[in-house]
């Protein structure tokens, strides 16, 4: 199910609300991308905290940014890809940073990217690979991560009929 460009707002708009009422501190925005059955995740470099593990592109929203403009920006600044289309409603996940305890909410888009090489800042990130769910669990991520990328991937699979 692809989001309308015209959902963008109002959806954002509501989510933004519900986070500002449960009282979360910070936002941020995670992206799954898939391609050939594989999703992209990104090598934190050497002088970021956690050096070295896997995560998905993504970061925290600017002042006033909708979800679906921090999505765009953070894709291109992490990867030079831009969004081709937003194909799943974002899950909301909870959760406590680690740096500070502050609450967090993340929300976690499946998207499509546009067909571009990959360009990674390398200010924060090493390297990328494509891997499929199977090699996930073998990765050297945060434990939530990994759980973000089998629960959106599974619930994908289940909703579209993807394979």
């Amino acid at each position: 199910m692809t989001i309308s460009e015209k959902d963008y707002l109002p959806i954002s708009e509501k989510l933004l609300d519900r986070a500002e009422k449960d009282g979360i501190e910070r936002k941020v925005v995670k992206l799954v991308i898939r391609k050939n059955g594989a999703v992209l995740v990104l090598r934190r470099a050497k002088g970021e905290h956690f050096p070295d593990l896997y995560e998905l592109p993504g970061g925290g929203l600017n002042e006033n940014e909708d979800i679906f403009a921090g999505a765009r920006r953070e894709l291109y600044e992490e990867t030079g890809l831009s969004v081709k289309e937003f194909i799943s409603q974002p899950e909301s996940i909870d959760f406590n940073t680690i740096s500070d305890q502050k609450k967090c909410r993340g929300y976690v888009f499946v998207v499509l990217p546009r067909e571009n090489d990959i360009v990674l800042n390398p200010d924060e990130h090493s390297g990328h690979k494509w891997v499929s769910l199977a090699e996930v669990d073998n990765l050297a991520m945060f434990p939530g991560t990994k759980t973000i990328i089998n629960k959106v991937l599974k619930d994908l699979v289940i909703n579209l009929n993807l394979k």
